[in-house]
């Protein structure tokens, strides 16, 4: 049964990936460029919103010990079986938990990842500064979230699907203000289909 399920969620995001790449949106490209932003990576790596596990699955390709969390049971599962297709399920640590709150002690995380999940966050402040919190002097923080024409398209794809894809109501554009206006070091930079923040611890 175990084999079943790996096998459908294998299929199901490799569809992902072929329907994305049609409508512009290259998953393996989109990662390829956040992992160029983030600089080498060494020591210990959290990932804040698994989602699906699209992305915990490049970085658990490069890495072992990271650790990965979501507040949905549900997503994590499906990320689970998808890390264990890929025989990868021993280099993550998968974890429910809140961003807004995370259960991790002060300069945990030498790099944290986000992709495509602040406009899902009711406060993204709130989870920003607990990823500052949680990272060790020195860090990165690499939060990357989809732009304007990234929203455009995401959005034709759930219509073609017969969805609609919800957004909060604060971009990671407002995030970058708030990270101005607390004297953070930071980088911003755009790929087209998303924008990418990087905060220095």
């Amino acid at each position: 049964m175990q084999e079943v399920l790996e096998q459908d969620v294998v299929k199901r995001y490799e569809k992902r990936k072929q329907v994305y790449r049609r409508f512009g949106l290259g998953i393996e490209k989109i990662h390829k460029l956040i992992l160029e932003s983030a600089g080498p990576l060494s020591g210990k790596v959290l990932e804040v919103g698994t989602g699906k596990g699209y992305m915990t699955l490049t970085l658990a390709q490069m890495l072992k010990g990271m650790t990965s969390i979501d507040i949905s049971r549900e997503e994590l599962e499906y990320a689970r079986l998808l890390l264990s297709s890929f025989g990868l399920s021993d280099n993550v640590h998968l974890q429910i938990a809140d961003s807004h709150k995370l259960p991790f002690p002060d300069a945990s995380f030498n790099t944290i990842f986000s992709l495509n999940t602040i406009h899902h966050l009711d406060n993204p402040f709130a989870s920003v500064n607990e990823c500052i919190r949680v990272l060790a002097p020195g860090g990165t923080i690499v939060l990357c979230d989809f732009s304007e024409q990234g929203f455009f398209i995401v959005g034709k794809i759930h219509q073609s699907e017969g969805n609609h894809h919800n957004c909060g109501e604060i971009s990671l554009e407002e995030v970058k203000d708030y990270v101005v206006s607390k004297k953070i070091r930071f980088e911003w930079k755009n790929i087209g289909t998303h924008n990418i923040l990087k905060i220095y611890g």
